[in-house]
């Protein structure tokens, strides 16, 4: 990977990142605790999908290393 394209994804990174934080933020003081949990638990598997379905490799390399931890 190009040194351009890293630190695009990196500023692509921090600024979700910010307006997650935000974003949470505001679900906290309005909603209260219950919601915020639904929503970071729905944030969670669908952040999972998503990478899995851009890089399916790693996550296969993932479980080899866990595997190979194992034995």
């Amino acid at each position: 990977m190009d040194a351009a394209l890293q630190r695009r994804l990196d500023g692509i990174i921090a600024l979700t990142t910010l307006i997650v934080a935000i974003a949470v933020t505001l679900t906290l003081i309005t909603f209260g605790t219950g919601v915020f949990l639904l929503i970071a638990v729905a944030w969670l598997v669908i952040g999972s999908v998503v990478s899995f379905l851009i890089q399916p490799n790693s996550w296969y390399s993932l479980g080899q290393k866990t595997k190979r931890l194992g034995e």
